[in-house]
């Protein structure tokens, strides 16, 4: 009758085309996460560290912690901040907005 073994056969033998797809595939989505996630951080960074090169004193700030104060002194690394006249000295890093001017 029919011979089956040639039918199947040529189904089981994989495709180049397949192969193609996937990593084309996985290309996109890789690009996708990078434009979706990986960038917008990147950008969110860069503000901050702007936003802590441009710390003078008298500013007023709000920590990481939910501190708000006046600074009293920068440096290169650390501020002292005034917290109703307890004076606090942080890590730059830990200032986390200006006051007064619009988060993103």
């Amino acid at each position: 009758m029919f011979d089956l073994v040639p039918i199947l056969a040529a189904e089981a033998e994989p495709t180049a085309t397949g192969t193609g797809f996937t990593w084309v595939f996985l290309i996109l989505v890789v690009g996708a996460f990078y434009f979706f996630a990986i960038r917008p951080q990147r950008r969110r960074m860069a503000a901050l560290e702007a936003m802590r090169s441009r710390l003078e004193i008298g500013d007023e700030v709000r920590t990481a912690g939910g501190i708000i104060g006046t600074l009293r002194s920068v440096s290169e690394t650390e501020v002292e901040l005034d917290v109703g006249g307890t004076v606090l000295r942080i890590d730059k890093r830990a200032i986390a907005a200006t006051l007064g001017e619009p988060e993103e």
